[in-house]
């Protein structure tokens, strides 16, 4: 299953995401998510008199789950490229 949001921002910027998490092995997943952001410029004004702005972003990621409260994380993303870390579970 997928899943898919659609939220709105303060300056009515629209933005839809999709991710999707799979049990590759009993203790890992992988993870994907891609987000599309959009500037009509209705409340702020936008560079070089433009109508439309256009943003787009993908994280491709791999999680391994040491115990129940833990999980080690490694990723990469189109904008800040490798990332890695330690999540906790309470």
């Amino acid at each position: 299953m997928f899943n898919f949001d659609f939220s709105v921002d303060h300056q009515l910027r629209p933005r839809i995401k999709l991710d999707r998490e799979l049990l590759l092995f009993p203790r890992m997943f992988l993870e994907g998510e891609y987000e599309y952001r959009a500037d009509f410029g209705w409340v702020n004004d936008l560079e070089n008199d433009k109508d439309y702005e256009g943003e787009h972003g993908w994280t491709l990621g791999l999680s391994y789950m040491i115990s129940r409260n833990f999980s080690l994380h490694a990723n990469y993303d189109n904008d800040t490229k490798w990332g890695g870390g330690l999540s906790i579970r309470f």
